[in-house]
């Protein structure tokens, strides 16, 4: 759910293998949190984001790989 106070979990299908890297930002644009996954293989892989951890905002969430990039925005209440 977005707005959320828990912490979350993010499911990425992978269609081949590939390095994920997982990125949360302030509203500063300051880097709060990264986690770099190597070699996952191809299928469903899920992370674990602790929000509860960051105080209240607006956050954006940068999950990428060689190829391609999203960017989200979070909500902490």
């Amino acid at each position: 759910p977005n707005p959320t106070d828990e912490d979350i979990t993010i499911s990425i299908l992978l269609s081949e293998t590939s390095n994920i890297y997982v990125e949360l930002y302030d509203q500063a644009g300051r880097k709060v949190y990264k986690n770099m996954n190597n070699d996952l293989e191809y299928g469903i892989h899920n992370f674990h984001l602790p929000l509860s951890l960051y105080e209240k905002g607006i956050y954006l969430m940068k999950i990428s790989d060689v190829n391609k990039t999203e960017v989200k925005r979070i909500i902490i209440r």
